[in-house]
């Protein structure tokens, strides 16, 4: 068994990883793949292409200190219970109307997305 691993060219992002049985059938019909072996781990959440190699996609380093998240790359999508909105690479005040615990997802390619939750108390 094989992994065929359809990806950009450009950028490095996998599309989706197909286990097949044959390389060579699989060389024909996925010209443009990369092929390897059934043992490597590839998933289009975790990894890359670069190179011609699977690599790890680099991890984020957001935190959250009181109600400031730090750490979020410019460009990035902040995805905050039905609202998107764009990271400018400076800390984020958090401010929330609802007192209950708020999820974030933090997206910008090529970094894992990273989820953090967010418990928005009372001031009293």
């Amino acid at each position: 068994m094989i992994k065929v691993v359809e990806y950009c060219m450009q950028t490095g992002e996998i599309y989706r990883v197909i286990d097949f049985w044959d390389k060579h059938i699989a060389q024909r019909l996925y010209p443009e793949a990369l092929i390897v072996s059934s043992e490597v781990l590839v998933t289009d959440e975790l990894h890359i292409v670069v190179g011609g190699v699977v690599v790890n996609r680099p991890m984020q380093s957001v935190t959250v200190e009181g109600r400031v998240l730090k750490g979020v790359v410019k460009g990035a999508k902040l995805f905050i219970d039905d609202s998107i909105y764009e990271a400018d690479g400076t800390d984020i005040e958090l401010e929330f109307d609802l007192e209950k615990t708020h999820y974030i997802k933090i997206c910008i390619w090529p970094y894992v997305d990273e989820g953090v939750f967010y418990e928005n108390k009372t001031l009293s």
